[in-house]
């Protein structure tokens, strides 16, 4: 499985294997809150949720944002999902996702799908800070995995 913990907003930890519980996992990797092409992509997922659902896949979006940020942010756009704060860096580094904009030390645009074991299925990282794959295409993309 993975070799780090997601904490919840409330400092709960996630359990993955439970959060799974054996479906596919999507993390979106955003730079922030404060990112409109970040929260455009946010929303665009969140409505088609149900999309995701039929492929079997849970979505987890991810920071380095303070927790009250991301969850502020779950808030203001109604995101099903989880939204959570890696203001440490551990997971965005174990990816090698870090990356800086405007002076800013923040994550590429990234979203991976792994298996409920762990295994990676999929990746897309942005080269710039507006690109991201359309929800369109991505769905198309992991409906042939």
């Amino acid at each position: 499985m993975f070799n780090f913990e997601l904490k919840n907003n409330d400092d709960s930890v996630i359990d993955l294997p439970e959060y799974l519980n054996q479906k596919r996992l999507l993390i979106v990797f955003f730079r922030g809150a404060w990112c409109n092409y970040c929260k455009k992509q946010l929303k665009e997922i969140q409505s088609s949720i149900s999309e995701f659902d039929k492929l079997n896949i849970k979505i987890i979006a991810l920071s380095c944002d303070n927790k009250l940020n991301s969850n502020l942010l779950k808030e203001f756009l109604k995101l099903d999902y989880p939204v959570l704060s890696d203001n440490d860096y551990k997971v965005i580094d174990s990816f090698n996702f870090r990356t800086v904009y405007k002076g800013k030390e923040v994550s590429k645009p990234a979203i991976m799908l792994f298996d409920n074991n762990g295994t990676e299925l999929y990746r897309y990282v942005g080269k710039e800070y507006d690109d991201r794959i359309e929800t369109n295409e991505l769905l198309k993309q992991l409906s042939n995995l």
